[in-house]
C-alpha cells in the first residue's frame, strides 16, 4: 500500500510539473501579447531620437532641399516641399542644423 502511495504521489506530482509548465509557457505568452506593442512604440521613441537617426534624416532634407532649389516648375516645387514637410514631422526640429531649420522655417 506504501508503494502504491509513493507511485501516486510521484505521478501526481510529475502530471502537476507538466500543468505548470505548459501553463507558464501559455501565460507568459499572454504577457508578450500584452506589452510587446507597448515596448514597440517606446524602441521607436528611443530610436528616434538617436544622434544616427537625426542626422540621417538631417541628410536626407539636405538631399531634397538642393532638389527642390533645382526644381524648375511650381507643380514638382510644391510636391518637394510636401515631401519635405513630411519627413521633418519625424524629428524633433531642434536636433537639425541651423541652416536645415532656417530652410525648414521658409517653407
Amino acid at each position: 500500500m506504501n508503494t502504491l502511495k509513493t507511485a501516486l504521489f510521484s505521478t501526481l506530482a510529475v502530471a502537476l510539473l507538466f500543468v505548470a509548465l505548459i501553463g507558464s509557457g501559455l501565460f507568459g505568452l499572454e504577457w508578450k501579447r500584452y506589452f510587446k506593442p507597448r515596448h514597440a512604440e517606446i524602441d521607436r521613441q528611443v530610436f528616434e531620437n538617436t544622434p544616427s537617426f537625426v542626422h540621417g534624416k538631417a541628410q536626407h532634407i539636405e538631399r531634397l532641399r538642393f532638389q527642390y532649389e533645382k526644381a524648375d516648375t511650381a507643380a514638382s516645387r510644391a510636391g518637394l516641399k510636401t515631401t519635405i514637410l513630411h519627413e521633418a514631422s519625424t524629428v524633433d526640429w531642434t536636433l537639425l542644423p541651423a541652416n536645415t531649420q532656417a530652410f525648414l522655417n521658409t517653407l
